[in-house]
């Protein structure tokens, strides 16, 4: 990074940070710039350059931006029901405190928002090489303007006085070093309308927010990304909650979050208008479309200790859920929006929170290509199960075949075979044996499964004569045989005993449900 000002002359040029707060802070920067009167910029793969001639005009320029992306990005406006008043309230996640209200309106305690004009002068006054060295770029600089807080860079663990970082370790003589640049990328990202959000305000424990940042370390093709990703969040920007939701409310945790993005972002974005034929293809979606993500979960109150982690999405669930999209089957809201656990004796409450953990469950196993996770958060629970409509198995069943079965290099044959064999776990296990589907589904090798399959084959014996005319026992034969020639193959058993698990529990659930009258889609979960 480095700067100067020659006169009325401003010219700045800062490189990329590798690190997904200020290079997401730098790109947003850019946006900002953008909208800036006097002032030529330009974002390239490594670095950031802005250039003007007449540095007054810039300035209370950039001041107007500013103030303006504050006050409809940062902060929402709220009606008072009973006054009329309009209050302006900051989202929750935003790591700067209220500070004195001026002409009774909330302000941010952030110097770069409550005192535009003279921040932006410091900044720009101190833009020389000097001796120190700044902990985040590593440049050298020569006056601060401010230390290294939450507000300007999330991601250090704080005091509860929200001021700074802990001064301990390798921090403790650091604290001060951040150089005014630096400075002003971090503390201007909370004004990025493309991060993705959702906060909780209940009771208890469930006070917190979850913020999502895009992982790209190409700055121009981070841009392309959120820019055609910008019209998807942009309509909610003055939520409170979340800037991505649905048509019936709000998505509940970062996979289903993410799930219903990509499935949006490829029905809204990528084939709402004509496309080039070649990007009609995954192979073109690939080269445009970030598949790594930071979740930062950012607790309300006074002591803001963040946890983040980082969500690599598979190319096999990309391709999967693209393909799906094309087709018009979604997988978030065909699927997994419309199952729902279900106690045999009511229980609305716990249906619900058992409901959206099986949701977040399945998206994340989803998202990370792991079928055997994904299988096990359908399984039977103590008395209960997970409801499965006709139209969500319609979208499971697509799902299945493009995600895994092709892959697999099996007949639609013998997927129907499998499909039937499920029908045989699923009578036998509703007729007291619910220990075969739970012994076929831990499973850990050919030998255990063929054992399982062989014992289920012996109850079929015990079945009534209306259930034995519902099932076809030689589909079971057919599987065993299979098996037996694949034994050697450790990885299409995994997905042969999986998807057997997924169809089984899908047919229980369905037999449990019509048995207690159930209605599909009787309530929303």
């Amino acid at each position: 990074m480095n700067g100067e000002a020659r006169g009325e002359e401003v010219e700045v040029e800062i490189s990329v940070y590798n690190d997904v707060w200020m290079d997401n802070g730098l790109e947003n920067l850019y946006k900002i710039l953008k909208d800036v009167n006097d002032v030529k910029v330009e974002l390239e793969k490594n670095h950031l350059r802005f250039y003007s001639l007449d540095r007054t005009q810039f300035l209370d320029s950039l001041k107007r931006t500013i103030i303006e992306k504050m006050n409809r990005v940062i902060f929402v406006k709220r009606i008072n029901e009973r006054t009329g008043e309009v209050k302006n309230v900051k989202k929750d996640y935003i790591l700067s405190q209220y500070g004195k209200k001026i002409d009774g309106k909330n302000v941010l305690k952030e110097k770069i928002y409550s005192e535009t004009e003279n921040r932006l002068r410091e900044i720009f006054d101190s833009t020389n090489v000097g001796n120190k060295t700044c902990m985040i770029c590593g440049k050298y600089y020569s006056k601060n303007v401010d230390k290294l807080k939450q507000s300007v860079y999330p991601l250090v663990t704080k005091i509860r006085s929200l001021s700074g970082i802990r001064t301990k370790g390798i921090l403790k003589d650091y604290n001060d070093a951040l150089c005014p640049f630096c400075y002003l990328v971090g503390s201007l990202e909370w004004t990025d309308e493309n991060i993705i959000f959702r906060s909780f305000l209940g009771g208890g424990e469930r006070r917190y927010s979850i913020v999502i940042l895009p992982l790209m370390s190409n700055l121009a093709e981070l841009h392309r990304f959120k820019d055609l990703y910008l019209p998807m969040v942009r309509d909610n920007v003055q939520d409170l909650f979340s800037n991505i939701r649905t048509h019936a409310g709000y998505i509940e945790g970062e996979s289903t979050i993410l799930l219903y993005f990509y499935e949006n972002f490829f029905k809204d974005v990528w084939f709402h208008e004509e496309v080039p034929k070649d990007l009609l293809e995954f192979s073109g979606v690939k080269k445009e479309i970030c598949k790594e993500w930071v979740v930062m979960k950012v607790p309300s109150g006074a002591v803001k200790n963040i946890k983040y982690t980082k969500l690599k999405i598979s190319d096999n669930a990309l391709r999967t859920i693209f393909e799906l999209t094309k087709n018009n089957k979604l997988i978030y809201s065909g699927f997994i929006s419309k199952i729902f656990f279900r106690f045999e004796k009511r229980n609305l409450e716990r249906e619900r929170e058992i409901s959206q953990e099986i949701k977040e469950g399945i998206s994340g196993a989803f998202l990370n290509n792991d079928l055997s996770r994904f299988a096990s958060y359908l399984l039977p629970r103590k008395d209960g199960y997970v409801a499965v409509p006709t139209e969500a198995e319609n979208v499971l069943n697509k799902l299945i075949h493009i995600w895994k079965w092709y892959k697999m290099g099996m007949s639609e044959e013998e997927l129907k075979g499998l499909k039937n064999v499920a029908k045989i776990v699923a009578e036998v296990a509703e007729e007291g044996h619910i220990s075969i589907l739970y012994k076929l589904d831990k499973a850990r090798n050919p030998d255990e499964f063929l054992s399982g399959l062989r014992e289920l084959g012996k109850r079929i014996i015990g079945l009534k004569e209306e259930k034995r005319r519902k099932i076809y026992p030689p589909s079971l034969e057919n599987l065993v045989e299979i098996l037996e020639m694949n034994k050697e193959n450790n990885e299409r058993f995994e997905d042969i005993k999986n998807v057997l698990v997924i169809f089984s529990c899908v047919e229980l659930s369905q037999i449990k449900y019509l048995k207690t009258g159930g209605k599909e889609n009787e309530q929303k979960h």
